[in-house]
């Protein structure tokens, strides 16, 4: 991944193959970190070609994060899941961003639907229709309609309460599209776990002591940069 992992930290690992573009994507912790051209005509499932979990075959022993007897990893795995078609980089960001939502709250990670074919949970290979994301009930995306009571998404001049209870994730670069907010009151959670540049602006800004704004997280620190702006005119 271009950098030394700690050993004593869990990582959140995407691997998505295209194979339209013929392209393997690597991401870590939500992030793009590498992408190469790998030309695969077919791949077949079968008893001479089983997929394997946490093991190499034995001329792969010795290799970089494998014991040199049995081509075994050497750490823990969990909530593994596969997908039948390749993902996106938002959809494997929706995944990283709930993930560590749930996680930093001290629950059990519900990972959003995206067709799985097989998992890790129940064992058997299972299979459904491509899909977009789903994020849990647990949180909301800022851009979808549904997640306001109003059926539209915040724009210029409005006001806008976060209620206690609810999480919304940022998924957008700029709040609102166009102008500024009137009063943004966070009663519930509103995050950010991607790194593109954001901007937010608005005539002013509360978080009550039941509130929290968090930008990125201690495992992973921001790496874009957000602007946050207040319009408001000073009382006089």
């Amino acid at each position: 991944f271009g950098s030394a992992l700690d050993p004593a930290l869990w990582y959140h690992v995407v691997c998505s193959y295209d194979h339209l573009a013929q392209e393997l994507s690597m991401y870590l912790n939500g992030i793009l970190v590498d992408s190469t051209p790998v030309a695969l005509t077919s791949f077949t499932h079968g008893p001479d070609m089983p997929l394997g979990l946490g093991n190499r075959p034995s001329s792969q022993a010795g290799n970089p994060g494998h014991s040199a007897v049995n081509g075994h990893f050497i750490g823990d795995v969990d909530d593994f899941v596969l997908w039948d078609r390749p993902l996106s980089s938002e959809e494997v960001g929706l995944l990283y961003a709930s993930d560590k939502a749930v996680e930093d709250q001290g629950g059990t990670v519900n990972n959003p639907t995206i067709s799985p074919v097989a998992s890790t949970s129940t064992g058997a290979p299972t299979s459904s229709p491509t899909q977009a994301p789903t994020l849990p009930q647990s949180m909301l995306l800022w851009s979808d309609p549904s997640t306001w009571a109003s059926g539209v998404v915040p724009s210029d001049g409005d006001d806008v309460t976060i209620p206690t209870g609810s999480v919304i994730a940022i998924d957008v670069a700029s709040i609102p599209s166009v102008g500024s907010l009137g009063s943004l009151t966070i009663d519930g959670m509103l995050l950010n776990f991607g790194d593109g540049d954001f901007s937010l602006a608005a005539e002013s800004i509360l978080i009550s002591d039941s509130g929290t704004f968090q930008v990125g997280s201690s495992n992973h620190p921001y790496q874009g940069h957000a602007t946050i702006t207040l319009t408001g005119a000073p009382d006089l």
